[in-house]
């Protein structure tokens, strides 16, 4: 199989991958209710929120609250290393980018905004890019 053929087949992959993550993250699943739009600005708040929701017996907001917005940003930063190699500041900038694009069009959605999302989906490129170093490093 030619690079050129890899580099086209993993270019849809992520594409494919950006077309989910924002139907899941953007596109609403009801109807737009603006009384239920919320915005937390404090950092590290979800942190918090799982103590308490565990101390519930409530493992559910741990898996998907901040287990979710990490690993779903995990491919992030590994399909930008893997497709365009840029440098890991500007993989972590592209990431973010992303993340605060889906923050903030979530406030004009009727849905919940989110620092903690940001810096937890930011973590999830970071995490991509150490896979990409490891993958790296391992074909060597």
């Amino acid at each position: 199989m030619s690079t050129f053929t890899l580099s086209l087949q993993l270019l849809l992959i992520f594409y494919l991958f950006l077309v989910g993550l924002f139907s899941q993250a953007i596109i609403p699943k009801y109807s737009i209710d603006f009384s239920k739009n919320s915005i937390n600005i404090i950092p590290l708040k979800i942190v918090y929120d799982t103590i308490a929701e565990l101390k519930k017996g409530n493992i559910d907001y741990l898996i998907i609250s901040l287990l979710g917005n990490i690993v779903m940003f995990i491919p992030i930063g590994l399909f930008i290393k893997l497709l365009w190699n840029c440098s890991n500041k500007k993989t972590i900038l592209l990431g973010f980018l992303i993340s605060l694009f889906i923050e903030t069009s979530q406030l004009f959605i009727g849905r919940e905004t989110d620092v903690d999302d940001l810096l937890l989906n930011t973590f999830g490129v970071i995490i991509g890019i150490v896979l990409y170093k490891l993958i790296k490093k391992n074909k060597k």
